[in-house]
Order: structure tokens, then C-alpha cells, then sequence
């Protein structure tokens, strides 16, 4: 997975250490300063690369 990790753009990965926080999509938005849809937008780009299908999915797979 940490390869996979190596392969996400920069604001991907700040959104990625925002959701390992456990901050809400509104909260990475703002702590981010973009629209609550450039939010989903990045957490969908990073389930397909990840391949996992939701916020638990990747919890789970973090914690492995």
C-alpha cells in the first residue's frame, strides 16, 4: 500500500493525512481551503488507487 501511497498527487496525500485524523470532509475542506466537492472529488481518486470502496475499507486497510 505504501507504494500505492508514493503515487498520489500532493493534495492527495494532504487529504489523505486529513482522513487518517479522522477529520470530516467538511473539516479537511476547510482546514484544506477547497469546496467540500474538491473534497469527494479527491477521497474518489484515492479509493479507486487504493483500490478500496469507502472510509472503513481504508481504515482497515491503514491499520494492516
Amino acid at each position: 500500500m505504501l507504494s500505492l501511497i508514493n503515487e498520489l498527487s500532493g493534495r492527495q496525500k494532504e487529504v489523505l493525512q486529513c482522513m487518517l485524523t479522522g477529520m470530516t470532509n467538511k473539516e479537511i475542506a476547510d482546514t484544506l481551503c477547497i469546496s467540500n466537492n474538491t473534497v469527494k472529488y479527491h477521497i474518489k481518486n484515492i479509493y479507486v488507487l487504493l483500490e478500496i470502496k469507502d472510509r472503513k475499507d481504508f481504515l482497515i486497510s491503514v491499520k494492516r
